[in-house]
């Protein structure tokens, strides 16, 4: 609905503002004639200044004539030239005669043209202005119909105010959900991260609690627990996005209605305006007919007192006396008029002041409605975007809804995940029990076989006692011989068992090093085969301390030495056992390490999907922020639009307040142009009066005068010829001595120049015989001197004294003889 109340209004205010345009142009068609009939009168007023710029060219002409006149001598001998200037003069003064008779009935001429053209010209313009009149009046009415049902620009404070209010609500709600929002997303996040850093820990130290049974599965039970509240909390968030949802459907219905009695109440308005504006324009109508109806009158009035152009001579050219009289009454009523002038301009401001108060008061009342309109415009638009971000935000929260349920049930699939991990690690932890079981006995056999080892110490002891004795009989017993087979098999397992040992000692080393937390578990154990391995050492020390002993050992010893064998061969069984055993520990450890790195990868893919889900929620947000930029800047357009339109219709209504001052406007230069007329009709024959007086007694005193000043001038002008004769004849004498003296100057400076080149010359020619005879002396001289080459070799043409006077050829005059040598 308004959109469509939009459409019609955009489309009615585009057909007022092309009619303004069509009104605008007439007026600017009404100003071009103006401004022809302007120039017309401006035109005529030149050709008046024109023909007082003749008069006064004219005046200027006699007046030197005169003067001229004054200055001429009355010379009785020339006669005749006199005769002849006075026939001249004459012939003038009968052109000038001839050109005021034929001006005369020109300017009757004129002025009766120049009164029908106006009268013409108003006709003109009063027809104009009249269709024009009648044009704009069927224009405005079917206008004002049309805006009846469309303009929406009055009283809407109150409406305004409690829509602003309810908007401002409503934008404090909106507000406070999405705080309540993002405080809820931000606490969900926070406890994911946190929840993620005690799972990453928990994980991290569950491989160092191994040994206390593993009590890391109640954690992890609470870390289910925590998933468990924190699903609660989505469901939480999920009602409140559905309460919002309800409130904001209740809202949209409450701003609808609301739009609609708005809209109802905008179309009372804007027909209490129309009907308003309506008896406004015919008011102005009325006025402006009556106005231009005034006009006509005042101005057939003008045209109507106009004096009627005679060809009989005026009154006032019998008398200057009087003539000067009824100038001085025309320059009193010319002040007269032009103080009734600068009142009536003075009156015409205080109504032009007034109009442009009311023109003021106006605009400011257009710019309150326009301000009105724009703010409702403005609320308009933020209820529709809010309207729309609401319904844009509802298909995100189900979405994100959607979201978290999957969420909350990869997070049970997780659960389960990790409940079959602690069966299985719990199944692992009963192996590795069973496992460390027969360890843990077969440690004891081992502590048992240590202590046996001390007795077998002892017992060794007792053997070294008899040592010297066993070495005597060793000889006698050849049979030994085959024992040795045995031993020396022994002594092998011995060493293999040694490097075996130290390779688990190496390898339990590493494992320590790999997996700190079994460390502690298997101190003990280590501990425990470190001192059997020591005492193993030590009992294959004194072995080899023995084995020389052992060849002088009678048959006697033989069971001892067999027991012993088996002793050994049942420590070699154990130690083979316990390596076994250690390498399932190994294999089991492994396994751990396997499921630990399971259990890490499980939780960084979580860490990695809650990343994902906050880019999700950040993108989300940004598309949210990127929906409000772009109402913002459809609003924002949709007020720089209206704002057009707004400034439009201003324009439009004071165009159609202007029409009355264009018709004050015209009706002023009208009785501007008719008061120039008349003032510069009675200036100009006033002038023509005095004229024709002036010229009247300069005739009367020019021939008085005229013979007195010729006589003078013939006179003076003889006086000044003879005396320009004698002067040039002078110039000539001096011309002439001046130029006596120049030939007999230029004559002198001939003959000495001609002596100066003839002595030049003489010089020049015995130059070489001089330079010659010098170097023939400074051969006498030194006759070892030589001549050099100072550069270039002289030509085979050149002669020796053009090579020294060019400074090709220099001369030693060095006297040293040795030199040459």
């Amino acid at each position: 609905m308004s959109i469509s109340a939009n459409t019609a209004q955009t489309r009615e205010l585009t057909e007022l503002r092309n009619h303004l345009k069509w009104l605008d142009e007439e007026r600017r068609k009404s100003g071009r004639k103006m401004a022809e009939l302007e120039q017309k009168l401006a035109q005529q007023g030149r050709d008046l200044a024109d023909r007082d710029h003749k008069i006064q060219e004219l005046e200027w002409h006699v007046a030197n004539f005169t003067e001229r006149f004054e200055r001429m001598p009355d010379l009785d001998t020339n006669t005749a030239g006199t005769e002849q200037r006075l026939q001249d003069l004459e012939w003038h003064l009968s052109n000038l005669n001839t050109q005021l008779t034929t001006r005369l009935p020109m300017m009757d001429e004129e002025r009766a043209r120049l009164s029908d053209e106006v009268n013409r010209n108003l006709a003109a313009v009063q027809e104009r202005a009249e269709a024009g009149q009648s044009l704009l009046e069927s224009r405005l009415r079917t206008e004002i119909v049309q805006l009846r049902d469309a303009d929406q620009q009055n009283a809407l404070s109150q409406r305004q105010e409690e829509q602003m209010r309810t908007v401002a609500e409503l934008q404090q709600q909106y507000t406070a959900l999405q705080q309540q929002t993002a405080l809820a997303l931000q606490q969900q996040t926070a406890l994911a991260l946190q929840q993620q850093t005690a799972l990453s820990e928990e994980l991290e130290h569950r491989y160092a609690g191994l040994q206390q049974q593993f009590p890391a599965f109640d954690q992890l039970a609470h870390t289910v627990v925590r998933l468990q509240e924190q699903v609660q909390a989505i469901d939480v968030v999920d009602r409140k996005t559905a309460v919002l949802q309800e409130s904001v459907a209740v809202l949209s219905g409450q701003l609808r209605e609301r739009t609609v009695s708005l809209a109802a109440d905008a179309q009372t308005n804007i027909s209490a305006l129309a009907s308003r504006l309506q008896e406004h324009l015919d008011d102005m109508t009325g006025e402006q007919q009556a106005r231009l109806d005034l006009f006509a009158a005042d101005w057939q009035a003008r045209l109507d007192a106009l004096p009627a152009a005679t060809d009989d001579p005026a009154p006032e050219l019998l008398s200057l006396n009087q003539r000067l009289d009824e100038l001085a009454q025309s320059r009193q009523q010319w002040q007269a008029d032009r103080a009734q002038t600068a009142r009536q301009i003075d009156e015409l401001a205080q109504t032009q002041q007034q109009w442009q108060q009311e023109r003021a008061q106006t605009a400011r009342q257009i710019d309150e409605l326009a301000q009105i309109q724009q703010q409702w415009q403005q609320e308009r638009a933020q209820m529709t975007r809010q309207i729309d971000e609401l319904a844009q935000g509802q298909p995100q929260w189900q979405q994100e809804r959607a979201q978290t349920t999957r969420q909350i049930e990869e997070l049970a699939q997780s659960q389960q995940q990790l409940q079959l991990e602690r069966a299985q690690l719990a199944r692992e932890i009963d192996e590795l029990n069973e496992t460390i079981g027969p360890l843990q006995s077969r440690v004891l056999d081992l502590v048992a076989l240590v202590d046996r080892s001390t007795q077998l110490e002892e017992n060794l002891a007792l053997v070294r006692s008899n040592l010297a004795s066993v070495e005597e009989n060793v000889s006698k017993l050849g049979h030994v011989r085959e024992v040795m087979p045995i031993l020396d098999r022994l002594e092998q397992e011995l060493e293999l068992r040694q490097a075996e040992e130290v390779r688990l000692s190496n390898l339990i080393g590493t494992q320590e090093n790999r997996y700190a937390p079994l460390a502690a578990a298997l101190e003990e154990a280590g501990a425990i085969a470190n001192g059997l391995l020591s005492r193993v050492s030590e009992s294959e020390r004194q072995i080899e301390e023995m084995r020389g002993s052992v060849r002088d050992f009678n048959d006697n010893w033989k069971p001892a030495l067999s027991e012993a064998n088996r002793r050994l061969t049942a420590i070699a069984e154990k130690n083979t056992v316990l390596s076994n055993n250690i390498m399932k520990a190994e294999a089991g450890l492994q396994a751990v390490t396997g499921d630990q790195s399971e259990m890490r990868e499980t939780v960084i893919d979580l860490t990695d999907e809650i990343r994902r889900n906050r880019g999700d929620v950040a993108r989300q947000l940004e598309g949210w922020q990127v929906t409000l930029d772009e109402n913002k800047d459809t609003i924002e357009r949709f007020t720089q639009q209206w704002i057009t339109l707004s400034n439009q219709y201003k324009e439009a209504r004071m165009a159609v307040q202007n029409f009355a001052h264009w018709q004050k406007q015209l009706e002023q230069q009208k009785r501007e142009a008719s008061e120039m007329l008349r003032l510069e009709s009675n200036r100009m024959q006033s002038r023509w009066d005095g004229f024709l007086l002036e010229i009247q007694e300069k005739l009367k005193n020019f021939e008085l005068e005229l013979n007195q000043k010729w006589q003078a001038f013939e006179l003076e002008n003889e006086q000044k010829w003879s005396s320009a004769r004698r002067s040039e004849q002078l110039r000539h004498e001096e011309l002439a001595s001046v130029d006596e003296l120049i030939q007999k100057l230029q004559q002198d400076n001939r003959n000495l120049i001609w002596r100066v080149q003839a002595a030049q010359a003489d010089a020049i020619k015995k130059w070489p015989r001089l330079l010659m005879e010098e170097v023939e002396k400074a051969v006498e001289l030194n006759p070892n001197r030589r001549l050099t080459s100072s550069g270039s070799a002289p030509r085979a043409d050149m002669s020796v004294v053009d090579a020294i006077e060019q400074g090709l050829i220099t001369i030693d005059y060095n006297d040293d003889a040795a030199i040459d040598l």
